[in-house]
């Protein structure tokens, strides 16, 4: 889950388009603060996240943050986490499969 809600962010030529959208009265090499769900789902910006399934909390790309939510709605820090979350994801699709068998 992500724990910070604002970042800060400079505007560059690379960037200028998509901000532009969001933003208003926007300059290239200016310095803005925005929401964390404002950025670029392909931003490199590090944001501050924490593991679903252990709790610890680190910084990372919002873009690896997006890829690794997308794919189950859990977010896993490492491999280890990855593997408990798949785990429990099985038992939970076995449990309600069971269930409407019944």
């Amino acid at each position: 889950m992500i724990i910070q809600e604002k970042i800060k962010i400079i505007i560059n030529s690379s960037n200028y388009k998509y901000y532009i959208q969001i933003l208003e009265n926007i300059r290239k090499g200016n310095e803005y603060e925005i929401n964390i769900n404002q950025l670029h789902n392909g931003s490199h910006s590090p944001i501050l996240v924490e593991c679903d399934i252990c709790h610890k909390q680190l910084m990372k790309p919002y873009r690896q943050y997006l890829e690794s939510f997308n794919k189950k709605g859990i977010y896993c820090c490492s491999p280890i986490c990855a593997q408990i979350k798949n785990k429990k994801l099985i038992l939970k699709n076995m449990v309600v499969k069971m269930f409407f068998s019944i």
